[in-house]
């Protein structure tokens, strides 16, 4: 009798350490998340006399790209019990990333250095204004010139490694960030576009490498998932956050500097002819 009750709690104790075992399995692998602080800080060059002349701001308009068409994934090398874990991996997408989460900081923070390159040129400044249609048709009729840039950043990506081991899954690569802004001065009462300038920001040669692990769960056996908590890491790495804050950071301050290098004085100070001319042509 002594006997078969000790089978029975036997037989208890191990489901309940099969439970247990099951459940370990399930709890979530830490993440080492490496979070970066985007420096969107820039101080303009120099200091030209005031001109006398104001000149509104518009806020930079990004032309979005393709994601699809710049980012390839390469095939997993998998066995067939890794194959369960292809369609729960989270694929680190540079391009979107920065269109979700950094996109308008840093559009924000490009108008109001351009903002204050300008205003280090000698003009006051107004605004800046979403669009070229916000700017009130009162100023349109008193603001010499209004700077309407157009802004392109890719993010060039290319995934070296993609692969899978026991519940965890790690993708490397590295992208490339380039871009071009194309910088218009336009009157602001008829809209004629005065100055029409491209700027490479491509050449800056940012690349950053990156690491990202993924905890996946497949359906699998109790040999398996056991082998799978045998063999999982303590910890999850993640450095998508800091390399993409360092590779923005390191781009803003290029772009700017470019930037300030195209503006000059003297050069928007020569369309003045031209601007008296268009609003002695406009009718009110």
């Amino acid at each position: 009798m002594e006997k078969k009750k000790d089978a029975f709690w036997g037989k208890k104790l191990f489901a309940i350490a099969t439970l247990a075992g099951l459940a370990a399995c399930a709890t979530p692998v830490p993440v080492n998340k490496e979070v970066g602080a985007l420096n969107f800080d820039y101080v303009a060059l120099g200091k030209s006399k005031p001109t006398g002349k104001s000149i509104a701001i518009v806020s930079p308009q990004f032309v979005a790209a393709e994601v699809g068409a710049v980012q390839a994934r390469p095939a997993l090398r998998l066995s067939p019990y890794q194959q369960l874990m292809v369609g729960q991996t989270s694929y680190f997408y540079a391009q979107t990333v920065f269109q979700s989460s950094y996109q308008q900081r840093l559009n924000d923070a490009m108008a109001n250095s351009i903002q204050e390159i300008i205003s280090r040129k000698g003009f006051t400044t107004k605004g800046p204004y979403t669009t070229f249609d916000d700017i009130p048709f009162g100023d349109k009729k008193t603001i010499y010139l209004t700077a309407v840039p157009t802004l392109k950043v890719y993010f060039d990506q290319k995934p070296a490694q993609s692969s899978c081991k026991g519940i965890v899954c790690t993708e490397q690569g590295e992208f490339t960030v380039t871009g071009e802004l194309v910088y218009k001065m336009i009157e602001p009462l008829t809209g004629q576009a005065l100055m029409t300038k491209r700027i490479n920001l491509s050449d800056f040669a940012i690349s950053k490498n990156y690491i990202k692990d993924t905890q996946v769960r497949p359906d699998s056996s109790l040999l398996e998932k056991m082998i799978d908590k045998a063999t999982a890491p303590d910890q999850l790495r993640d450095n998508t956050d800091r390399v993409m804050t360092e590779a923005l950071n390191e781009f803003f301050k290029k772009a700017m500097a470019k930037i300030d290098a195209f503006v000059s004085t003297e050069e928007l100070m020569s369309f003045n002819g031209d601007v008296e001319n268009l609003k002695g042509l406009k009718r009110f």
